[in-house]
């Protein structure tokens, strides 16, 4: 697994470069960034920040994405086929038409989320250790719903 700084990933993007398959960027403050359609499949971004990021149509599958701050972030049609989610936190997130499930996610917190399906979920603690995001409800052996309303309305409500 190749070592890279933040900094570096956003000038490798910038110049064109959209593989970063396997790489460790564990920790990396990457709020805000455009990182729309790259292949980050297999790379290691514990601990990283995706807080307002452009992931969309990017490949996240088999990704280590535990303890990932994704506050604000664009996944809309990203790939997150078994990335791990473990203690990640989701809030305000677009994961419609995202392809697969993610991994392993137990302690995730799901917050103002819209789904892949294009539902929004308020609240969904994830107890277990899969996350059921591809149906169109919360299957109940896996995670705990609230019964709250969404903070915002969904986009066929304007």
């Amino acid at each position: 697994m190749t070592d890279m700084t933040a900094e570096e990933l956003l000038e490798l993007y910038a110049a064109g470069e959209r593989d970063f398959s396997g790489i460790n960027l564990e920790e990396a403050n990457l709020s805000g960034a455009n990182l729309s359609k790259a292949n980050f499949s297999r790379a290691n971004l514990l601990g990283a920040d995706l807080s307002e990021a452009n992931l969309s149509r990017a490949n996240l599958s088999y990704a280590k994405l535990s303890l990932c701050r994704f506050i604000g972030t664009n996944l809309e049609g990203a790939k997150v086929t078994d990335a791990d989610i473990v203690g990640a936190s989701l809030e305000n997130v677009n994961l419609k038409g995202a392809i697969g499930n993610f991994g392993h996610a137990h302690g995730a917190l799901f917050q103002n989320t819209i789904l892949p399906n294009g539902e929004i979920i308020a609240v969904l603690n994830c107890i277990e250790y899969k996350a059921f995001v591809g149906a169109q409800q919360c299957c109940a052996l896996l995670c705990i719903a609230s019964k709250r309303e969404p903070l915002y309305r969904r986009s066929r409500d304007y």
